[in-house]
């Protein structure tokens, strides 16, 4: 495992009890964001082993009220989940997946993106 997988795929659960701010604690995690198939792969692996990150990501999500900003809707099977990008007049680039562990990590990614290099990506 890449050493910095563990650390971004916590950073919602730490969120509540760190003493810094949600930029900050992306900025600690460092994640490698040049190649997103390996992003992918690792940061999918790491929540399926730990399904309860998944819920503190979808939680984060849910109590976002800014926009712009990338989002994560987790459904109820067998409804895809859906990862997109929100603005004021709606949700674009929007992906669906099967697979709650892999929805996360591309929202993972899109987020990482959004908060350290202020990059919109699909």
């Amino acid at each position: 495992m890449v050493d910095w997988v563990a650390r971004l795929c916590s950073v919602a659960s730490m969120r509540a009890t760190a003493d810094l701010s949600i930029s900050e604690l992306f900025q600690v995690a460092a994640p490698e964001l040049g190649d997103r198939a390996v992003f992918l792969s690792s940061t999918t692996r790491w929540l399926r082993d730990h399904p309860a990150l998944v819920e503190d990501w979808q939680a984060y999500s849910d109590d976002r009220r800014a926009s712009p900003a990338p989002y994560l809707h987790l459904e109820d099977p067998p409804t895809p989940h859906a990862v997109g990008f929100y603005k004021t007049d709606g949700a674009v680039d929007v992906a669906h997946y099967r697979d709650a562990a892999h929805a996360c990590a591309d929202y993972l990614y899109r987020e990482a993106c959004w908060i350290l290099r202020r990059e919109q990506v699909r």
